[in-house]
């Protein structure tokens, strides 16, 4: 320690305060004193060492860490925290657009499967009116080659509507095996 260090020029508050409570404690006086003359016995020197020690101790212990450390020792937790944030954010978003994607491929397939099942209906309403059709004509010209009997009317005879066609295109092909093994 050099001999202008204001630390050794002035004495920290705490360094007077332990020595006032100590010279209380030993019955010293508390008015000016001169160190200069009085002679320094063992229990003296060891005393004053003892002193120095605990006003060294409360120092380091009392001192306050400035601000700007704490916020430099936080900083890369607060980063690592901020990147994890914003990674979570991103793939919330890609699996809420990924779902959006889902759903509507869900409702076009529904809708192309409504779609299918109706042009295969009318496809197939339209087949059994033709078949109808023939029947009739061919119907007709039995009857007409036949005896001369109780003509049944057309719309007497029993038809019984299909819900599902003969021919049905698959929504699905799958290929079991590869073109050319």
């Amino acid at each position: 320690m050099s001999w202008s260090d204001p630390a050794r020029r002035f004495e920290p508050a705490e360094d007077r305060a332990l020595r006032d409570e100590l010279s209380e404690l030993l019955g010293v006086s508390a008015g000016p004193r001169n160190f200069f003359d009085t002679e320094a016995t063992p229990e003296i020197v060891a005393l004053a060492e003892k002193l120095r020690g605990e006003a060294e101790r409360r120092r380091h212990t009392s001192r306050k860490r400035p601000t700007w450390m704490l916020v430099a020792a936080a900083l890369p937790f607060a980063l690592v925290l901020a990147g994890l944030g914003n990674w979570g954010v991103q793939q919330k978003r890609r699996a809420d657009e990924a779902h959006n994607r889902a759903l509507q491929a869900a409702e076009a397939t529904k809708v192309q499967a409504d779609e299918l099942r109706r042009v295969t209906r009318e496809s197939s309403q339209a087949e059994m009116q033709r078949d109808r059709e023939g029947l009739r004509a061919v119907s007709g010209v039995k009857l007409a080659s036949r005896s001369p009997r109780k003509a049944r009317p057309a719309a007497a005879e029993l038809v019984i509507p299909v819900e599902n066609p003969l021919r049905t295109p698959s929504l699905e092909a799958q290929r079991v095996k590869a073109q050319g093994q």
